[in-house]
């Protein structure tokens, strides 16, 4: 894996000599380092649930993209990166509709509940936040082991 030399993993990418184990690699650490990035400015205040969330968003990531590059076939597999990107646009538009009105109703009963000051809100928000990262990940999971069965005739 090339951390700094873009021309020779450019070069490795025109070849067609980069490996499907390689390109997940890049995936990998690529997600890695956004979900840590995204969860550690959205949690500005250091708060303990804010930073366990972070934790849960970056371990989620990391695990499913292995998981899933499993289920495509693992070194053996075809067309990881492709297929997991693009089947990850509409299963995460999916299950942001899907969560989004749940959510909403929980968190203004919660507030109704709770007042402006409970916890309640926050901890749902973030529990639906793990929840659905969990359900993309497991959904793409799903569709790559279909696609990746050879078709019977």
């Amino acid at each position: 894996m090339y951390w700094w030399n873009v021309d020779s993993l450019a070069d490795e990418l025109k070849k067609g000599t980069l490996s499907e184990k390689e390109k997940m690699k890049y995936l990998l650490a690529e997600s890695i380092v956004t979900a840590a990035a995204i969860s550690l400015v959205s949690s500005a205040p250091r708060e303990a649930s804010l930073i366990a969330s972070a934790i849960a968003n970056v371990a989620i990531a990391a695990v499913s993209i292995l998981l899933c590059f499993t289920a495509n076939g693992g070194s053996n597999g075809r067309h990881f990166i492709e297929r997991f990107v693009c089947l990850s646009w509409p299963v995460g538009i999916r299950v942001f509709v899907y969560m989004l009105l749940p959510l909403i109703v929980l968190v203004i009963l919660a507030r109704i509940v709770e007042g402006e000051r409970g916890r309640l809100p926050e901890i749902l928000t973030l529990a639906w936040g793990v929840a659905a990262g969990l359900w993309i990940f497991l959904w793409i999971r799903r569709k790559l082991i279909v696609i990746s069965t050879p078709v019977t005739e």
